[in-house]
Order: structure tokens, then sequence, then C-alpha cells
């Protein structure tokens, strides 16, 4: 049977422990603040899938029910979107390149 008790007061089982906690809390943290409402990115994000799959959308009719699309890598992470797409200047879109495509990182750049 296991004991756990001789680990109980380990000093390096304890250190070990803390630090296991704080890098999940500041990993927790970053994750709470990239999904957080007011970041920028998460923003667009979040109106690109609306107005792609959202039949309520008012935009809807002009990008979904003509068939644009999100990329794969962009509706399952927000990092894979922010890594793509890069820096958000301010007051910047997102737009697509050519209009007739769907949004992936070949086809999505900044626009002021």
């Amino acid at each position: 049977m296991y004991n756990s008790s001789r680990f109980e007061h380990d000093p390096s089982v304890i250190a070990f422990a803390y630090q296991l906690v704080g890098e999940y809390d500041k990993h927790q943290r970053e994750q709470d603040k990239l999904h957080h409402k007011n970041n920028p990115h998460h923003r667009v994000w979040v109106n690109l899938k609306t107005r792609c799959y959202d039949k309520r959308d008012v935009a809807y009719h002009r990008y979904g029910a003509k068939g644009i699309k999100i990329c794969d890598q962009w509706m399952d992470s927000l990092e894979a979107f922010i890594e793509d797409t890069g820096p958000r200047p301010k007051g910047a879109k997102l737009v697509r390149i050519d209009k007739a495509k769907n949004y992936t990182p070949e086809n999505c750049r900044w626009s002021e």
C-alpha cells in the first residue's frame, strides 16, 4: 500500500507542489487575460465566428450565407489566431485579401 505520509513533510516535495500550483495559476491567469472580452483579439475572433456561423448575426448574409468559413486552427484556438495574425494595430480591422476566400492565415491581414 502507498504511504503518502512520508512525503507530507519533505521540503523538496512541498516546494515542487507549490511550484506546480504557481505555474498552473500563472497559466490560468494568462488564459483568463487572453480570453477576456476586452482583449481586442478576442473580440475580433468571436466576431469572425459569429458572422460566419450564427444565422442570427446581422452580417451572416454577407459571410456565412455565402459560404465563408474560418480555418480549423482559428476556429479551435484563439492562441493560433493571435499567433498567425500578429499584434493588432490600434483601430485596425482584419480583412480578407481575396473576398471570395475563407478566413485563413494566408488570406488575412490587418488593415487600418
